[in-house]
């Protein structure tokens, strides 16, 4: 085992950043980055040929191929893996351990400390699998995987418990509050877009932050939102949710589409975007870049507190896709046509919606004469 070195550290911060993330990286296997010789490469047929291990047609295929492992996972799924294994470094190197390769041991000892910090059982599930991504993609064997280390995970689940705190569904009364809390003008119109449309088409964050205006196609029922890629459609196959007119014009998605559209005279592009606070400024140049994943959250939890809702709830951008999931269900619509909505690929998903919905329809102590 050896130290971390600064070297590696330069690496790590740039996983998402260039053509280095590929499954077959040479920063990734040489000693440079983890402290060992690579291992002696065998010769290929192209070698052998005469083509060399450094000439243009194999280095443009290298390039081509580490687009292509880095294309394998989101943007936001390597931005995790390397704030992960940056944590699991630093801490390597404060306690005199080495972090890659890491011994069981190690990887073990790490979970300790941060269950003992309090860290929740998914947080140590994610730190583990960002470990095991960093190690395979070195060519070593996952410390993650072993005995040791899944006893002591089960071990730390089984003492603390799983549970996570769960998004609160924000419900049609709630929707109502939160868009009736908007101010006027600009920031309103984007704000209750966000909401309604998050809601109506049970988004997920990603998947509204992503939206461009020609996503959005107006039909005589409606219009139909194309999500071109999602958590569940990492190789953006695509699908197409449809969304109805509301009943109420304050609280109709296609309205509130209009009216943004409107007043910001986008054709194509982000849809949903930041905005400037300069006022002085021309139109043009208060609308920023694509508004991000956590930008929609601070809209929901913001509006959620201006309108006055439980301050003990959890009020994200997951709130909406909740909100509609559980309050289709409380409203007798079919758990099938809901995960046509939600684009759910299994029951079980949309279950723990679904039974909050449905919560007080039976009850068997309402029937035994208390």
């Amino acid at each position: 085992m050896v130290p971390i070195t600064p070297t590696y550290r330069t690496h790590l911060r740039r996983w998402g950043k260039g053509t280095e993330l590929g499954g077959h990286s040479p920063h990734l296997r040489s000693g440079i980055v983890f402290g060992e010789p690579a291992p002696p490469e065998r010769q290929t047929g192209l070698e052998v040929a005469g083509l060399g291990a450094n000439s243009p047609m194999l280095a443009a295929l290298d390039a081509a191929g580490h687009e292509y492992d880095r294309a394998a996972r989101s943007e936001a799924t390597w931005r995790a893996y390397r704030s992960d294994c940056e944590d699991f470094a630093r801490w390597c190197e404060s306690v005199g351990l080495g972090a890659f390769p890491a011994s069981e041991e190690t990887v073990a000892r790490y979970l300790t400390y941060l269950a003992d910090l309090g860290r929740r059982p998914a947080t140590l599930s994610r730190r583990l699998a960002s470990i095991s991504v960093a190690h395979q993609m070195a060519g070593y064997a996952s410390p993650a995987q072993s005995y040791v280390v899944r006893e002591r995970l089960a071990g730390i689940r089984r003492s603390v418990g799983v549970a996570q705190r769960q998004a609160s569904p924000a419900m049609t009364p709630e929707i109502r509050k939160m868009v009736r809390s908007l101010p006027d003008g600009l920031y309103g119109r984007r704000d209750r877009l966000v909401i309604l449309l998050g809601f109506a088409a049970a988004l997920r964050r990603s998947e509204l932050a992503a939206l461009d205006v020609e996503d959005v196609r107006w039909v005589p029922e409606g219009m139909e939102v194309t999500i071109r890629r999602s958590k569940t459609d990492q190789e953006g196959d695509g699908v197409v949710v449809a969304v109805p007119y509301g009943s109420h014009a304050e609280t109709c998605p296609l309205r509130a589409l209009g009216a943004w559209l409107d007043a910001t005279g986008l054709v194509e592009g982000a849809l949903i975007r930041s905005i400037s606070r300069d006022a002085s400024v021309s139109l043009e140049h208060r609308l920023g870049r694509r508004l991000s994943t956590k930008g929609v959250s601070l809209i929901v939890a913001r509006a959620a507190r201006r309108a006055g809702l439980d301050p003990n709830g959890v009020w994200t951008g997951h709130s909406l896709r909740a909100g509609l999931a559980t309050s289709a269900a409380k409203a007798g619509v079919p758990d099938r046509v809901i995960m046509v909505t939600t684009r759910h690929k299994s029951r079980a998903s949309l279950d723990r919606y679904v039974r909050a919905g449905k919560r007080w329809e039976q009850v068997a102590a309402a029937s035994v004469g208390l």
